[in-house]
């Protein structure tokens, strides 16, 4: 199986701000990101999934213009359900 979730947060990232290809991502970052923390967190891979969420939230931040609060409200969702994860595997 390939694509953006086996990919490690760091190569992501450096596709994301890589200038020749900024025009062709650029409308999809946040999606994207999203997409790929949603993914790993159902493989249960829970540090993989906080790195695209922080890459998200970073961007959200970053470009509010092209964030709606549907988008917002569904990265706080992906956070609660990481936490909620993280802590299944505590107790």
């Amino acid at each position: 199986m390939t694509g953006v979730t086996l990919l490690p947060s760091a190569t992501v990232e450096g596709l994301l701000v890589e200038k020749r290809k900024l025009e062709l991502v650029q409308p999809f970052k946040l999606a994207l990101l999203k997409l790929a923390s949603q993914a790993n967190l159902g493989l249960r891979r829970a540090k993989q999934c906080e790195d695209f969420l922080a890459l998200a939230s970073w961007l959200a931040m970053k470009e509010p213009g092209l964030t709606t609060n549907i988008m917002k409200s569904q990265l706080s969702r992906l956070y609660g359900q990481l936490y909620a994860f993280q802590n299944s595997l505590h107790m």
